[in-house]
């Protein structure tokens, strides 16, 4: 106990945040919001390019700075393997004993994780020594670079040590989950002051920075000494060998790619995302549509998966979902600016982007890694599944996760398609996410995306998943088979098609009377896709003011909606013969004449709108002028 205080009071007065700052002012990875690169370590770099400019402009002097800050920074570094290879052990040894248990994990075990930092340790505590009496004695010798030449054999240990790293990651994990007092004591040991709150893993990576931060300084210095001395060979050979070992470490690993996937692992907690292999591609805010509103989510983009969190606080984040790429899509909206959706088996959303660069971006990010991910899938045992998934593309309905239409974006229901009001509300099909009144969602049915769990679907869906049961040849029959493995077991097949037809429950409600709509606003619903000429909001004046509306044009006629995902129009109106023109200045005061145009027919009053921007005023006024011509 008298040992493990003395060593903790010594590297707490080692490690301080000054000499913090003197490793991470060369981190290797060029983020400037890691919270490697804090601001401690930003005052330092500043500090010390100050230091260089104060300096004369005599290269021994900018040589000696450089030295002494490779000096400084080795300590550092060696109080940072310190903290791995003793403290973390003694406070094991220690939270065993205050625990009452014998070891919370094996002492092979805990050798697995540590690895070759014993050997590193030793290796840079004999460096460090050199440096520090090249540094002490520079007057009467002014060299440091036959020290790294010295001992460029042995830096080939970090060459296995960076072969290693991943599994060793992984090793840690495994033991975390395996040895739950193991967890706990590692919680405990990185939550102390010592360790910067920073993890384990955070240190662990150190070695595997120090080798560009040599090379890194040994370039300045090399920039720095005179070209036709001794020591400038020495330092290009010594530059050389550091870059041997850089060039390996390159191969094995992707540095900046490894240190942004640490620092989001920090700001995720518990949550585990390093892992063999798998990559950061794109980070960002955007916005979920919600029933009822536009939720900021942060997304986080691996090569193997995409990660939607929530905001605790400013630097932590929630991990809500990690969505795999294989069997993701990507569906872009057409009925809304810079709105797209993802779809999966478990879950589908629809996300909105601040702008076109941006939706862009993330929906080309998005298409790229889940082909690339799909094609890395691609083995026998993949390739027969999704062989296999694709025989039910035409089977969506309970298949996959659907996207919810939001509720602000139909007044009536998509069925019946009777109006909804304060009390007669709105529901959704959990099948095909359409908007549905109570009575024509009544019904339950199990649906594969939840493992064949009961749900409210509506009448449509009810009837189609039934109907497909049924049908001993259907497709439903064999994703059932699929999910629960019984391709040969025909009794427990036939047991389970009549567990599963028993799940379904259709609930009798008092039918209302559907109310009439003219066939002339059924023919094109809000939202289709199909052949139509335009469509997008508009501003239409009327007795009471302005009013903000949905239209499309198909035909020659011009539908009016309330909302984009009505299934019937509001009204419509043929534009044969119409013509369009622009409004005249200071005709009406509450409108911007610039983004107003109206149609006009002799013996009718004016329809007069109003786009949202100017790109959309001028397609709007060039397809209603196309279309009130008779072809």
């Amino acid at each position: 106990s008298s040992i493990l205080q003395d060593r903790d009071k010594d590297l707490s007065i080692q490690l301080n945040d000054s000499e913090l700052s003197a490793l991470d002012s060369v981190e290797i990875y060029k983020e400037s919001d890691s919270e490697l690169s804090d601001t401690a370590s930003q005052r330092s770099v500043k500090a010390f390019k100050e230091d260089l400019d104060s300096i004369s402009a005599s290269d021994s002097s900018v040589a000696y700075c450089i030295a002494n800050e490779l000096a400084t920074s080795e300590k550092v570094y060696i109080e940072t393997l310190r903290l791995i290879v003793f403290r973390l052990k003694d406070f094991l040894e220690e939270y065993s004993e205050r625990n009452g248990v014998q070891r919370v994990i094996p002492e092979a075990e805990l050798l697995k994780i540590v690895s070759s930092l014993p050997q590193l340790l030793s290796l840079n505590e004999d460096l460090y020594n050199d440096l520090k009496s090249r540094v002490d004695h520079w007057a009467d010798n002014p060299k440091i670079a036959d020290v790294i030449i010295k001992k460029g054999p042995f830096l080939k240990l970090y060459t296995t040590y960076i072969k290693e790293f991943e599994t060793l990651c992984l090793h840690l994990e495994e033991c975390r989950n395996r040895y739950p007092k193991f967890a706990e004591a590692i919680n405990e040991f990185e939550a102390l002051p010592i360790c910067k709150s920073l993890n384990l893993k955070h240190y662990m990576l150190k070695p595997v920075q120090r080798i560009p931060q040599y090379r890194l300084l040994l370039q300045n210095y090399l920039n720095n000494i005179d070209v036709t001395s001794e020591e400038y060979a020495d330092s290009q050979r010594a530059l050389r060998i550091i870059e041997q070992v850089l060039v390996h470490t390159n191969d094995t690993l992707n540095l900046d790619n490894l240190s942004k996937l640490l620092q989001i692992q920090s700001k995720l907690g518990s949550h585990e995302i390093i892992k063999p292999g798998r990559k950061f591609l794109r980070e960002g805010e955007l916005f979920k549509l919600s029933r009822k509103e536009m939720q900021l989510r942060f997304f986080i983009l691996l090569s193997d998966c995409l990660l939607y969190t929530t905001y605790l606080t400013m630097s932590t984040l929630k991990v809500n979902y990690e969505l795999p790429l294989l069997g993701m899509k990507v569906q872009t909206n057409s009925t809304e600016k810079y709105e797209f959706s993802i779809i999966t088996s478990t879950r589908s959303f629809t996300l909105r982007a601040r702008s076109s660069n941006e939706y862009g971006d993330w929906v080309r990010s998005l298409q790229s890694a889940i082909e690339d991910n799909n094609q890395r899938q691609l083995t026998f045992a993949t390739a027969r599944s999704i062989d296999s998934s694709n025989s039910y593309d035409s089977l969506k309905l309970g298949q996959e996760a659907p996207v919810w239409i939001q509720d602000k974006r139909t007044t009536m229901c998509q069925i019946c398609t009777a109006e909804f009001t304060m009390t007669f509300r709105r529901h959704h099909c959990r099948s095909c996410g359409k908007v549905v009144c109570s009575k024509c969602s009544s019904n339950k049915a199990p649906l594969a995306y939840i493992q064949f769990r009961c749900a409210r679907v509506c009448k449509q869906c009810f009837d189609y998943l039934l109907k497909e049961l049924m049908q001993h040849d259907g497709k439903l029959l064999e994703l059932v088979k699929a999910e629960f493995g019984l391709e040969q077991d025909y009794k427990a097949i036939s047991y389970l098609d009549t567990t599963l037809i028993g799940l379904f429950k259709k609930y009798d409600c008092n039918e209302k009377t559907k109310r009439f709509v003219p066939q002339r606003l059924k023919e094109v619903a809000g939202d289709e896709l199909g052949d139509i000429t335009s469509s997008g909001w508009l501003m239409r004046r009327g007795r009471r003011g302005w009013k903000r509306l949905w239209f499309v044009l198909k035909d020659s006629v011009l539908y009016e909606y309330k909302a984009s995902h009505d299934v019937v129009a509001h009204r419509s109106l043929p534009v044969l013969g119409y013509t369009v023109s622009r409004i005249p200045p200071n005709i009406h005061e509450d409108c911007n004449y610039n983004l107003a145009f109206s149609l006009n027919h002799p013996g009718q009053p004016s329809l007069i709108f109003l786009a949202l921007s100017e790109d959309s005023c001028h397609m709007w006024i060039s397809a209603l002028t196309e279309a009130t011509v008779l072809k």
